[in-house]
């Protein structure tokens, strides 16, 4: 097709109408799709929080965290283009979708006007529909993202720059001066603001400087890739200023960290990855692949059941043709549009996360030049005239119309959520997307403190609690890192995935922590919310983590019995099987999920580990290299590159079955059971080990520590006082810890002696309460060192050396109201006590209330129901 032939292609007003039509068809299910729940987190949430620190305090600011910098590792672009929706409705997420379901209709139409230049309108009319229907467009067009956004400018910019190329050819006129400039305007601005919207716009505006400087006709637009720079310069400066990270810095300090060869080698993983889920993109649900947005369809998206070779072959395939279409079209917008994408593809390389939504960005410039590259097919082999084109519409017309399938599929699950979102929770289920959070938030807002920190999974939260928060991802935390979080915080409250039958969380912490309690005060659509206090008493039971586990093995088959086809349900029936110790049961269904081709970071990790433990070290390798280089495996990348190391350093050893049962491994299991405090399992385990080994010193020990942990301190003593005769001194601080608490009770002698070493102890001195209380803490009974001190100041009222330790661990323990309270007491005493006036200067700093904007409509304390009791369960 001639230039002048395409210049002369006009669009009827029947034809616009028909686009009209497609548009709004596309609408209507963009519409259908709306609900306040995010698919990415934090991402989605947090452009909402930041949108509205903009419009309330005119800075770019992360709001829900206290004394935040300004923020500079997400640019501004989305968080400025959600502002007018978040002025008028504060925190609405349903406001927020549809400005991005907005942009997606535009995108539609820009589509459509990119293709008329290559092609006749009823092919320009299925490329669009092409896109109109994809499922993963239909997901991304109603989610608060940037993929939309971006991928509208930087067609809008192609459009702008191929349009203007074309009527340069033309004899220029008054109107087309005017339009021209126009043009330049428009695409000043949309190459601008592209890398405002996300970092990767850079591969746009240095794929125009590129195609401008190849030809002395379009060096005029170097003037518009000269603004774009000045906009990417203030936004550096600006970032350098405000102090904090950004993407390149991280970039560069991962080149530093890891190395040339090490970025290379990540780089090439990259590029197999993204390889192997293009095909899934351009032609979603013709193979067994689980396609990335199957949780929001719960795992129901239809498929045609082909061979991943077929599928991978037909998308080789499909790309080719579209890249013969930008070569065939590269004097009119072909070159620049492949050289953005040879850039753009160089950014996902470099860039450390690897999500199919980051490829996504591509589809819709490959599917526009498809076309086109069925011209050049005519062209070569003049027999195909006729049949091929037809043939690519026919293919297009049947793509559009099965991803219909999938998209009424996600319509269909999402409207039974929204139309009765309780009764779905309880019937069907579902994985973490369809999680209350906000609600959750609503309970904190109308029941806590303006001061209450929380620790979440979900930044959401904080949209509608307006309680400062720090985003912890609980399922990477030991419980000893979860402690330190919630101290270093001062979180009052944590809000944890209540769904999925227990997954997310450590459950067993609820009743087995010897330092915190935590109390189940909401729990409502998989979400519970629990609040932290010190155990002043250190007691713990054992029985109830077993317990749980079992009723929720058993639901977890139910569940699945239902459900079949779920592959979020059978995953996490196969780890809790692995939680329970059925390891055998565990990989034969891993291996199951497995074969059926679902590859996912969770899987392949769990699985490694569990061949790992069975000493099959070459498989377990593998797995654990695969695991890390899937989505959403970054948090843990690290650890499964170690634990693949580690098993090829035993396979080359040759590691035998004896080495692996030796007693020290064995008791290294039951410490790190116990460290998890799944204190049934270690007894468990240890009685085994005892059974063979009950005079071994280092058994004695463990086994006196486990006494210790679960409150039997005459079976404790026993234990360390045997060790210490078998020339075990570990157990001293230990048994010591327990004689002077009872000296100090009056249960035995004021004069204690352990492992040769005299304490003269005096109840009636408030040092030794105090020196008791930090041999608690440093053992870790932290609650039982705040109840000691507490009984200490009520024995010795208005004592520094009591009160300013208690503060200390009031302040803690998230309870700065009594802290401030007693160190203006001590200040009061001793004006010039340095380390008083620090700790009331932090508690100050707790007790500050986060500055946002008030909901849109407020809470009424009495909709929520106050549920003490705990169900961790679907049923």
């Amino acid at each position: 097709m001639s230039i002048e032939t395409i210049s002369n292609n006009r669009v009827s007003i029947w034809q616009r109408a028909v686009l009209l039509g497609l548009i709004a068809v596309f609408v209507t299910m963009g519409i259908s799709r709306l609900n306040d729940c995010d698919l990415f987190n934090p991402d989605s949430p947090r452009y909402l929080i930041y949108s509205q620190a903009l419009v309330d305090l005119g800075d770019y600011r992360a709001t829900d965290l206290p004394g935040a910098p300004l923020y500079s590792w997400r640019p501004p672009g989305l968080s400025l283009l959600l502002a007018p929706a978040m002025a008028l409705r504060p925190y609405d997420v349903i406001a927020a979708k549809l400005v991005i379901l907005v942009t997606g209709a535009a995108l539609l139409w820009v589509v459509f006007e990119l293709a008329m230049l290559h092609c006749q309108f009823v092919t320009a009319l299925f490329v669009t529909a092409a896109i109109a229907t994809s499922p993963s467009f239909l997901v991304l067009s109603t989610e608060v993202l940037t993929e939309v956004p971006y991928t509208l400018g930087v067609l809008l910019v192609l459009l702008l720059l191929s349009r203007s190329t074309i009527q340069r050819t033309i004899a220029p006129s008054d109107n087309m001066r005017f339009s021209r400039g126009l043009t330049i305007g428009l695409s000043i601005v949309a190459l601008a603001f592209t890398p405002w919207l996300r970092t990767a716009g850079v591969s746009l505006v240095a794929a125009v400087a590129i195609w401008s400087i190849l030809s002395r006709s379009r060096w005029h637009w170097l003037s518009t890739v000269a603004v774009a720079g000045a906009g990417m310069g203030l936004l550096a400066w600006r970032n350098k200023q405000a102090g904090g990270e950004n993407y390149v810095g991280s970039l560069l300090t991962r080149l530093r960290e890891q190395g040339v060869s090490a970025t290379i080698t990540s780089g090439i993983e990259t590029i197999g990855h993204y390889l192997t889920t293009l095909p899934g993109l351009l032609l979603p649900g013709f193979s067994n692949e689980r396609p990335w947005y199957a949780p929001l369809t719960l795992d129901a998206s239809p498929t045609l059941g082909l061979t991943y070779a077929v599928t991978a072959g037909a998308a080789a395939l499909l790309l080719l043709v579209a890249v013969l279409g930008m070569t065939q079209r590269r004097a009119n917008g072909g070159s620049l549009a492949f050289l953005y994408i040879a850039i753009y593809g160089v950014c996902l390389i470099v860039w450390p996360w690897r999500h199919e939504r980051f490829l996504w960005p591509l589809i819709p410039v490959l599917m526009i030049y498809f076309p086109a590259g069925i011209s050049v097919l005519t062209s070569k082999w003049p027999l195909l005239t006729t049949t091929l084109p037809r043939c690519g519409v026919v293919a297009i017309l049947a793509l559009s119309g099965w991803q219909c399938v999938g998209c009424e599929q996600l319509v269909r699950v999402n409207l039974a959520f929204v139309k009765a979102p309780h009764e779905f929770h309880l019937e069907r289920a579902p994985g973490f997307y369809f999680s209350n959070w906000r609600r959750a938030g609503l309970w904190l807002n109308a029941h806590t403190p303006p001061t209450a920190r929380v620790l979440t999974w979900h930044a959401a939260v904080a949209g509608t609690a307006h309680r400062f928060q720090k985003r912890v991802q609980f399922e990477t935390l030991s419980v000893e890192k979860l402690r330190q979080q919630i101290e270093a915080f001062s979180a009052r409250y944590l809000v944890v995935p209540a769904g999925q039958f227990g997954d997310g969380f450590c459950w067993q912490v609820l009743e087995a922590d010897p330092t915190l309690r935590f109390k189940v005060v909401y729990q409502e659509d998989d979400v519970a919310i629990l609040e932290v206090s010190p155990n002043r008493t250190g007691e713990v039971i054992k029985s109830t983590f077993p317990i749980w586990l079992e009723h929720q093995l058993e639901s977890s088959k139910e569940a699945c019995d239902r459900n079949p086809t779920r592959t979020d349900l059978a995953i996490r029936h196969a780890s809790l099987l692995r939680e329970a110790g059925a390891n055998d049961k565990a990989i034969e269904a891993f291996l199951a999920l497995k074969e059926r081709g679902i590859k996912t970071a969770r899987v392949y990790s769990e699985l490694g580990w569990l061949l790992f433990e069975k000493q099959e070290y070459a498989m377990a390798a593998e797995l654990l290299d695969a695991a890390r280089i899937l989505p959403n495996a970054e948090a843990i990348a690290s650890i499964l590159a170690g634990g693949a190391a580690r098993a090829r350093e035993r396979l080359q050893q040759g590691v035998n079955d004896m080495s692996e049962s030796t007693l020290t491994s064995r008791l290294n299991r039951v410490k790190s059971l116990m460290s998890q405090l799944k204190y049934a399992q270690a007894e468990k385990e240890l009685d085994e080990i005892v059974a063979g080994s009950a005079e071994n010193p280092e058994v004695l020990f463990v086994r006196g520590r486990l006494h210790h942990r679960l409150g039997e301190e005459t079976l404790a003593s026993d234990c360390y006082e045997r060790c210490l005769q078998l020339g075990n001194r570990d157990a001293i601080p230990w048994l010591r810890l327990i004689r002077f608490g009872q000296a100090l009770s009056g249960q035995v002698s004021t004069s204690i002696v352990v492992g040769g070493h005299r304490d003269e102890v005096n109840p009636a001195k408030p040092e030794d309460h105090l020196q008791l209380a930090r041999q608690l803490q440093e053992c870790g009974w932290s609650g039982r060192a705040l109840k000691t001190l507490e009984q200490a100041n009520q024995q010795f009222p208005e004592q520094n050396v009591i009160q300013r330790p208690l503060a200390d661990l009031y302040r803690s323990f998230a309870m700065p109201e009594q802290a401030m309270e007693l160190y203006q007491q001590v200040l009061v005493r001793n004006p010039h006590d340095d380390e008083a006036q620090k700790g009331l200067n932090l508690t100050h700093s707790i007790l500050i209330e986060p500055a946002m904007s008030p909901l849109t409509s407020p809470p009424e304390p009495e909709t929520f129901a106050h549920n003490p009791g705990i169900k961790l369960s679907n049923r």
